[in-house]
C-alpha cells in the first residue's frame, strides 16, 4: 500500500499546475520550454562559481511560493547569499554528516518525484464524466433532516436562566445573543446556520430535536462549551450539495487516486528488498 502522505504531496504538486488554466502536462511543458531562461546566461559569480539565469528564475519562483513579492534584484541578492552559505557549509564538511546527507538526498528525491508527476500530467487528467460519476456516488446517500438554529452561549447557568426570563418577557433572541453570548456566533445574533445532527454535540442536539420551529429552550442546556439557550428557526430535508461546489474536492481525490495507482505500478515493476528490522521510528508513524 502506498503511503498516503506521499500521494498527497505528489497530488498537490500536480494540481498546482492543473489549476493554472487547466492545461495538460504537454502544453505546460511546451510553454515552459518556450519561456525557459538561458542556462548559459551567467547572472553572477560567487568565488568563481557561476549563477545562471536558470538559478535566478528558480529563486524567483521559490520566493513567490513563499508569498514574497517577486523582485528580481532582491532574488539575485538572496541567491548570492544562499550560494555563499552553501560554499561555507561545503568547506566545513557539513554535507558529509550522515543526517545532513540523508536530508539532502530525501529533498532531492521529493523534488524529482513531484517533477516526474508534473511531466505526466495528462495521464492523470480527470474527465467531466469521471467527476459526475464520483459526485453521484458521493451524494447518493444524502438524506435526513437539517436544522437552522441560534444559540446564546454563557459561562454560568444563572446567566442562561436570566436570558430565558428575558425571552419570556418578549426580548429578541438575536439581540440577546449579540449583547450577551460568549460564542463566535455572537456577531451574527447567535446564528449557527444549517447543520446536521452529526455536527453538534449530543446534549445540544437532543434539545434542538425536541423543539418546534420558532421555539426556544425553557431550561439552560449544558455542554462542554458552557451553558446554552437555543432557538430553532427552521428544519428541512438534507440538501444534496451542488456539483460545482464539490468539483474541486472531487478532482483532487481522483487525481490523487490516479497518482496512487501510478506509484503502485512502479512498485509492482520494481525489485524491493526491505532490510529494516521492523522497530519503531524515532518519531512519527510509518503507517
Amino acid at each position: 500500500m502506498i503511503h498516503r502522505s506521499l500521494t498527497a504531496v505528489l497530488a498537490v504538486g500536480a494540481l498546482a499546475l492543473t489549476a493554472c488554466g487547466g492545461e495538460s502536462g504537454a502544453s505546460t511543458d511546451q510553454q515552459s520550454a518556450s519561456s525557459a531562461p538561458d542556462a548559459e546566461n551567467v547572472v553572477a559569480r560567487v568565488n568563481g562559481e557561476a549563477l545562471t539565469a536558470v538559478d535566478l528564475q528558480s529563486q524567483i519562483q521559490a520566493m513567490s511560493q513563499r508569498g514574497q513579492g517577486v523582485n528580481r534584484d532582491q532574488a539575485l541578492q538572496e541567491l548570492i547569499e544562499l550560494e555563499l552559505m552553501s560554499q561555507k557549509a561545503e568547506a566545513e564538511g557539513l554535507p558529509e554528516q550522515p543526517e545532513i546527507a540523508a536530508t539532502i538526498e530525501r529533498q532531492r528525491a521529493s523534488l524529482l518525484a513531484q517533477h516526474l508527476i508534473r511531466s505526466q500530467l495528462q495521464d492523470f487528467e480527470v474527465s467531466e464524466e469521471e467527476l459526475r460519476a464520483a459526485y453521484e456516488e458521493r451524494t447518493a446517500d444524502t438524506q435526513g433532516t437539517e436544522y437552522k438554529a441560534r444559540h446564546i452561549l454563557l459561562e454560568e447557568k444563572e446567566q442562561a436562566e436570566e436570558m430565558i426570563q428575558q425571552l419570556d418577557d418578549g426580548a429578541e433572541f438575536a439581540e440577546l445573543a449579540k449583547n450577551n453570548s460568549t460564542g463566535p456566533t455572537k456577531s451574527r445574533g447567535g446564528d449557527l446556520g444549517w447543520f446536521s445532527a452529526e455536527q453538534m454535540v449530543e446534549p445540544f442536539m437532543n434539545e434542538v430535536k425536541a423543539l418546534e420551529p420558532g421555539n426556544y429552550t425553557t431550561e439552560p442546556v449544558e455542554t462542554q462549551y458552557g451553558w446554552h439557550v437555543i432557538q430553532l428557526d427552521e428544519t428541512r430535508e438534507a440538501q444534496k450539495p451542488g456539483f460545482e461546489q464539490m468539483k474541486r474536492e472531487l478532482r483532487n481525490e481522483l487525481v490523487g487516486k490516479k497518482i496512487q495507482d501510478y506509484v503502485g505500478s512502479l512498485r509492482d515493476d520494481a525489485e524491493i528488498e526491505i532490510t529494516d528490522g521492523g522497530g519503531e521510528a524515532d518519531s512519527g508513524s510509518s503507517n
